[in-house]
């Protein structure tokens, strides 16, 4: 491609585009205002050009990928070198390594501010590590060598690139780094958290002395009666190296529970111990309580009181399950039903900590039982746990609930398959659980599970008046999502007006296995032309089987008309769907004559069909034909006259 037109190509792709960072402008607007800076500087073509290349790379085109629509070498070396800030890790030409660095110096006059470090890091290290070789010897020894460097660009990638590999030889290298970054500090330091990670990541048990000894060494610190004044900020730096420290020996407890050994098993198990009662200090210093509740039992009672009074304290309750017991049930119950939707959330997971599924059921029994509780949580809760004994609870939130617990309801009555409460979800508002002209609708995403139910009239009506406000030119109408979701809860109503519309959008419209199973089930004979076109059209081999089963069914319909299905079959133009519909139908003059006619056509899998047709024939007629399709060219052919020759069964498919 000429550097002429990488600027209209760049256009043409990346219209509309943004950038992965957030509070930017869209990637074409700044990359025009850079090539515009690269223009005033250089009159050099290739280098003008490479801003809108490396503009692309950064919005996920490969190099190969334009490497294949003409792109020229150089141009993608000096647009790699630009996009990737650091171009000798690709081994880029000087020439391009040169073009890049005036790229680079014109992006930072214009915008201030230099590449994401921690996008491009991931971004190059998972563009490299898709290349042949990548994780080899050689590679693994540069990447160690980057991890002394004092650039945050090549840390940054030697880290996210060596964390996948898991070699063994890097664990040291990559806790020698975090020592030295964490002795650095700032800029360096948010880098300790993946040295740490990658490095109990890549340990083998080979490694148990060290993980050990680390362990040891990250024990919290004993506190000093009396400390120092300290310096200001220096506050902030230790709270600082303890997360690290407390991050470090998270990921050496995990990896020493991999380990069959009693001192890792011992290790573990001290961690755990910590870990337990640094939560429970935790709950302690959150209660406040004035002297400290001296047992467990005070505690749960103190909880409770707590959690009765005010329920908008999440980190209490899930304490309350952690270490409650079955006088918290009560008020874990009157919380499943409080109006904030994370507190359902946290007393939910609570009773069911406490109690078991079998406690989550009365609780989710006693929420919707009760009107003037908030029933969302407990609404979808019962949709999972499978309660079917709470439809007509469920039926009651779609009376008189909120917003909120209406749809809830929908949801779970659906996932329930309470189809006598199909009435009460057509009769539902359009905004039920979303803003107004939501694409998603919540009452036919239920219906098209449930089916019209007992009223399909009202269904009907729902789904036509959701057809024709999906067609109007109104901003977030819901446009074809919604006119698609409709037309599949019509395909589900067995009645004319419904079926035309049904069979008009297979005809002029989107195909979909939604709209035809239902259409296939009723084999009707008046739908046998739409079944047909449906075949001549759809690409998806599951949507012809479905068609060529309505035309099955059709056949065999009472008001089937033999003579009239001869004619329409005769439009079919598909050899392999007739001659699987030759021995399944009503039988018809002709019949040796078409399957013979198929048995010679040109397509080898119409061929095998006539085969498999003429066996469930069974008539020596007909096994003479299979017998003279021995010499057939095609071994598929062959291996199916083989096999009706030994008599083996043939598959109804």
């Amino acid at each position: 491609m000429r550097t002429s037109g990488v600027r209209a190509f760049a256009h043409h792709h990346l219209a509309g585009r943004l950038p992965r960072v957030a509070s930017r402008r869209p990637v074409l607007e700044e990359t025009e205002e850079l090539a515009d800076a690269v223009a005033a500087r250089t009159t050099d073509p290739v280098t003008r050009a490479a801003v809108y290349v490396s503009a692309l790379l950064s919005c996920g085109w490969t190099r190969e990928q334009l490497a294949a629509l003409g792109f020229g070498r150089r141009l993608l070396d000096a647009g790699g070198a630009a996009w990737s800030h650091l171009s000798r890790l690709d081994r880029f030409p000087p020439r391009a390594a040169a073009r890049a660095l005036l790229i680079t110096e014109c992006h930072r006059e214009l915008f201030d501010r230099g590449p994401n470090d921690l996008v491009w890091g991931e971004d190059l290290a998972r563009a490299d590590s898709r290349r042949p070789g990548f994780g080899d010897a050689a590679t693994v020894r540069r990447l160690i060598a980057d991890l002394g460097t004092d650039a945050e660009r090549t840390l940054w990638y030697a880290v996210t690139a060596l964390t996948p590999l898991r070699r063994p030889e890097a664990v040291e290298p990559l806790l020698a780094a975090r020592t030295r970054v964490l002795a650095a500090g700032a800029p360096l330091s948010y880098a300790a958290e993946a040295l740490g990670s990658a490095a109990t990541d890549a340990m083998t048990p080979a490694h148990l002395p060290l993980a050990l000894r680390l362990f040891a060494g990250t024990e919290p610190a004993e506190q000093p009666a009396e400390q120092p004044a300290q310096e200001p900020g220096q506050e902030d730096e230790d709270d600082e190296d303890e997360d690290e420290r407390a991050n470090l020996r998270y990921c050496l407890a995990e990896f020493l529970r991999t380990l069959d050994d009693p001192a890792a098993r011992a290790a573990a198990a001290r961690y755990d111990a910590e870990e337990e009662e640094r939560e429970y200090r935790a709950v302690l210093d959150r209660l406040g309580a004035d002297p400290a509740p001296a047992g467990r039992a005070e505690l749960v009672r103190l909880l409770i009181d707590r959690v009765a009074e005010n329920p908008y304290q999440g980190d209490l309750i899930k304490a309350l399950g952690k270490y409650g017991d079955a006088s918290a049930l009560p008020v874990l119950t009157a919380t499943l039903g409080h109006e904030h939707g994370a507190m359902q959330a946290y007393a939910d997971r609570a009773i069911e900590r406490i109690g078991g599924p079998a406690a989550r059921r009365e609780a989710v029994l006693a929420v919707l039982r009760d009107p003037a509780a908030a029933h969302r949580r407990a609404a979808y809760a019962a949709g999972r746990l499978g309660l079917t004994e709470a439809v007509p609870g469920l039926i009651g939130v779609l009376r008189d609930g909120s917003g909120e617990g209406r749809a809830a309801a929908v949801a779970a009555l659906a996932r329930l398959r309470a189809v006598e409460a199909v009435p009460d979800i057509a009769a539902l508002p359009w905004t039920t659980g979303q803003r107004i002209r939501s694409r998603y609708d919540a009452r036919l995403l239920a219906l098209r599970q449930l089916g019209p139910g007992p009223d399909p009239a009202r269904v009907e009506d729902l789904a036509l008046d959701m057809v024709r406000w999906s067609v109007l030119d109104v901003r977030g109408s819901g446009g074809t999502f919604l006119r698609d979701l409709a037309v599949d809860v019509l395909a589900l109503c067995d009645s004319p007006r419904a079926t035309e519309l049904v069979a008009q959008t297979l005809l002029h419209g989107t195909v979909r296995a939604a709209l035809v199973r239902p259409l296939a089930e009723r084999g009707d004979p008046a739908l046998v032309e739409v079944m047909i076109h449906v075949i001549r059209t759809a690409t998806d081999p599951r949507i012809r089987r479905l068609a060529t089963e309505g035309i099955r069914r059709a056949a065999h319909h009472p008001d089937a008309d033999p003579e009239r299905l001869g004619e329409q079959l005769r439009w079919l133009r598909d050899d392999t769907t007739a001659a699987w519909l030759e021995p399944r139908v009503p039988e018809r003059p002709g019949r040796m004559e078409r399957l013979r006619r198929i048995a010679a056509a040109e397509e080898p899998r119409a061929r095998a069909q006539a085969v498999k047709s003429l066996a469930l024939l069974g008539t020596p007629e007909a096994l003479e034909l299979v017998a003279g399709l021995r010499a057939d060219p095609s071994r598929h052919v062959r291996a199916c006259v083989e096999g009706v020759l030994r008599g083996v069964p043939i598959a109804d498919r």
